[in-house]
């Protein structure tokens, strides 16, 4: 698969982009999507913070499918590993692991607490669950098989979307 980034109007290339700033944003899964999410993001210029949220650890099966992890990965946890792995190449992006689920993040309080989040998780029923949070954007990738991807954006239409709201 080629990306023509000229075609999709994207400037790339000899620092021609203009900075991209992400905020702060949540990566939920650090496994081969995640991977891959973060490996293609060092072709721009990012800027901002990015939690990388998994609570797995690497495994022998998962290196031919998680570009930045070796064998010496094997056994640690994939949100620390990814983050030390890929801090270098993106020199712009504050990125920050945390070995948990999102949902079990300490941050997470009553009403909305999650802006924007990048849905790397491959399972779909990780994905649906991940929903239950109300992020006010959601980026989120996943694969039907082998033969297909899909990429899927969404965004709020108000900061109180969907809240429930006291009685």
């Amino acid at each position: 698969m080629i990306l023509d980034l000229d075609r999709l109007g994207l400037p790339h290339g000899g620092g021609s982009a203009r900075p991209v700033d992400i905020c702060r944003s949540y990566l939920a899964g650090a496994g081969a999507v995640g991977n891959g999410f973060l490996w293609a993001l060092r072709y721009f210029d990012v800027r901002g913070r990015l939690d990388v949220v998994d609570f797995d650890v690497v495994t022998a099966e998962n290196l031919q499918r998680q570009i930045w992890f070796t064998e010496e990965d094997v056994g640690e946890a994939k949100a620390e590993r990814l983050v030390e792995r890929a801090r270098r190449a993106l020199p712009g992006v504050q990125l920050v692991p945390r070995v948990c689920r999102l949902q079990d993040l300490p941050e997470k309080g009553p009403g909305p607490w999650l802006r924007r989040l990048i849905v790397g998780v491959d399972s779909p029923r990780a994905r649906r669950a991940l929903q239950d949070e109300i992020p006010g954007e959601v980026f989120d990738a996943s694969t039907t098989g082998v033969s297909e991807i899909v990429l899927h954006h969404h965004r709020q239409p108000t900061e109180g979307a969907c809240q429930k709201v006291p009685a």
